[in-house]
């Protein structure tokens, strides 16, 4: 959705054994927004799905998909900007930031300028995304990089907090609008930022 990012002056610090945190201040994030939605991400889904299932033979209309730590981070982006996919059911889990579905804030933070309609609101709350997060993916020593800016720390100090503002704020939103809300939130005790621990408790969710 962006081009040439630049982030000046970053400071890495080391948090944990595989974990750390990059400090920027939101004004040393420099990018570009890509216009041509064609060139976003999201439709490679489904054009990876349609070259499997003519491969294979299926007869399936669509697919569910999980995603975790930046694979959560382009998932609950695919519920926000391409509600129209053939994805039947979507797991976000322990995503580091999230864009939010408000139309008064530009990317990352918000859609505004992104092409998406308030009019397509009712089809993104009524999305099945599950927002799956590890209850103890609560500090800076929990695994892998996380982002710290000023005005991304409003959604919270760590993924677990942020992950509950994210889906409060589709909540909220949805209540205000009076549109239907299909998204779920479901957290997992004793569970940091662990990509097999999250990956089996998604299989269980969606092929119980």
């Amino acid at each position: 959705m962006v081009k040439d990012i630049k982030l000046n002056n970053p400071k890495f610090i080391s948090t944990g054994p595989n974990a750390r945190i990059l400090q920027l201040q939101d004004k040393d994030i420099q990018m570009n927004p890509e216009a041509d939605q064609n060139n976003w991400i999201f439709s490679d889904f489904d054009r990876t799905f349609d070259l499997l299932a003519k491969i294979t033979g299926s007869k399936r209309a669509g697919y569910d998909i999980f995603g975790h730590s930046a694979g959560g981070q382009i998932l609950h982006r695919l519920a926000l900007f391409h509600p129209a996919s053939k994805a039947e059911r979507i797991v976000a889990a322990n995503a580091g930031f999230y864009t939010l579905p408000s139309f008064s804030k530009p990317p990352p933070m918000g859609m505004e300028g992104t092409g998406v309609r308030k009019e397509q609101l009712s089809q993104i709350l009524g999305e099945q995304l599950t927002i799956l997060l590890g209850e103890e993916d609560n500090s800076d020593a929990a695994g892998g990089t996380l982002l710290h800016t000023p005005l991304i720390d409003k959604q919270g100090k760590n993924r677990f907090a942020r992950g509950r503002n994210f889906f409060r704020t589709g909540l909220e939103i949805s209540k205000s609008e009076q549109l239907q809300f299909g998204w779920k939130l479901q957290s997992v005790p004793r569970t940091g930022h662990d990509f097999a621990r999250m990956a089996e408790v998604a299989a269980q969710l969606l092929y119980p």
